[in-house]
């Protein structure tokens, strides 16, 4: 039996880690995040949760129909009781007494008698008017049906951000590594020169302890981006809803393309297409819908009933061994008189929520203004501080040579040398960090106006 519960178990890992991919692009990234990120799928469950209520709302425009049956014991049931008999005369036909006696036993009810008591009914009871309250409430759902729908998109389009930006930071992680590792190799050729020179009596002892200790200081910066590598690789994996621990290749590279975006239309794009915006929307129509069915409490409602119903038992013997049915059929009308300020409370509470999602849904204009305003200003920042960086590489990478070469003629120090290929990375990073803020502000930009 434990082999077996094994072999299942090692079929069911088998099965599912063949579902997981073993290198992703940004494209591929997000669609996989799209079937198995936590928060989409548990978006996706709120939509047939919704199905749910839709299908309760709806039941009750149908008659309610339930069924009973019952058995009980009982030691006082009805029964006939006999007493003493009572002498009469007998009378002729023209009404004169023959001379002769009858004699008529007296009797009486009691409830002495023991007995099982069957009871089976069908009961039928269909709301036929209720002032809206049964049509509000399926409103009400449909609503809140489609408030999630919107709500899944939100988490759709929430998800695709997230995915995108794992996904950059990834690249960012590893690039800065491999820019790293790249300065790391240089110093350490620079240092094999500098013992070089040393050898042939060209350099001190100094120079060759300062790019020791300088190469020595480099490996906490090494290690700290092989951290953030792996660090951003973790995360990007519990993004796309699947363990840390599994190691996904990522292909891609921070590159720059440039796309036009007509800054004119930004806004009214945003507030047409915003998911926030429809699902403010959809607040505010279930408020105010709350507020009509909270005014049903004070109207009567009218509701048709009927049943027909079978019985044994209960009748006096002889009959109580006979089934007994029948039916009945009638109206109801139910008229709220006094509930304890429970409906008055239910209508300042719903008017209180409608005006508060108003106000929200005012803000909400607001933020969404500003987020695509502030998105669109980091987007050209970040395209203007990519040119500077590139050229801030190129000037480095330039000294760098310049100072190398000054260096082997004696006509430059080591610390100069140092300091250089500092600066190198400097700008390498700074350049990288700039790709990295330009393809995360163009995302951003996108989602806020609707895009993405």
């Amino acid at each position: 039996m434990r082999v077996i519960i094994i072999l299942i178990l090692l079929i069911h890992c088998s099965a599912f880690a063949e579902d997981i991919p073993t290198s992703l692009n940004l494209e591929e990234s997000i669609t996989f995040a799209l079937v198995h990120n936590q928060n989409v799928l548990s978006a996706k469950e709120r939509i047939a949760a919704v199905g749910g209520q839709k299908l309760t709302a709806y039941s009750y425009f149908f008659p309610q129909v339930s069924a009973y049956g019952g058995l009980t014991r009982s030691s006082y049931l009805s029964n006939l009781s006999l007493g003493s008999s009572t002498k009469m005369p007998v009378f002729d036909a023209q009404g004169l007494p023959t001379g002769e006696y009858t004699y008529f036993p007296s009797f009486g009810f009691v409830s002495d008698r023991e007995g099982n008591v069957y009871v089976g009914k069908i009961s039928l009871q269909w709301p036929v008017w209720t002032w809206g309250r049964i049509s509000g409430g399926y409103n009400l759902v449909l609503l809140s049906e489609q408030l999630t729908q919107e709500d899944y998109s939100r988490n759709i389009s929430d998800a695709k951000l997230n995915v995108t930006q794992a996904f950059l930071s990834v690249i960012l992680a590893e690039e800065v590594l491999k820019a790293t590792i790249e300065r790391n190799k240089s110093l350490a050729t620079y240092i094999e020169s500098v013992k070089k020179r040393y050898d042939e009596g060209l350099a001190s002892k100094f120079d060759v302890l300062r790019s020791e200790v300088q190469l020595s200081n480099f490996q906490p910066l090494l290690l700290k981006a092989q951290n953030g590598a792996e660090i951003a690789r973790m995360n990007f994996v519990t993004v796309l809803g699947l363990s840390p621990l599994l190691d996904i290749k990522l292909i891609g590279k921070l590159s720059y393309e440039d796309e036009n975006f007509n800054s004119d239309s930004f806004i009214n794009e945003a507030l047409a297409n915003r998911v926030e915006i429809k699902i403010g929307s959809l607040r505010e129509k279930i408020s105010d819908e709350t507020i009509k069915i909270a005014w049903t409490g004070y109207r009567p409602s009218v509701a048709l009933l009927g049943g027909y119903q079978w019985n044994r038992g209960q009748q006096f013997p002889p009959s109580d061994t006979i089934w007994q049915q029948g039916w009945d059929v009638g109206v109801g009308v139910n008229i709220p008189i006094f509930d304890g300020f429970a409906t008055s409370g239910k209508i300042e509470e719903a008017q209180a929520n409608l005006k508060q999602a108003k106000l929200a849904n005012e803000q909400l204009v607001n933020l969404i203004t500003m987020e695509v305003k502030s998105a669109y200003l980091n987007l050209k920042s970040a395209k203007e501080s990519i040119f500077a960086q590139e050229k801030n590489i190129q000037q480095a990478q330039e000294s760098l040579n310049i100072v190398k070469e000054r260096y082997n003629l004696g006509m430059a120090t080591n610390l100069e040398v140092l300091d250089t290929e500092m600066s190198l990375l400097q700008a390498n990073t700074n350049y990288l960090q700039a790709l990295y803020d330009y393809n995360l502000s163009k995302a951003k930009l996108k989602k806020s106006i609707g895009q993405f």
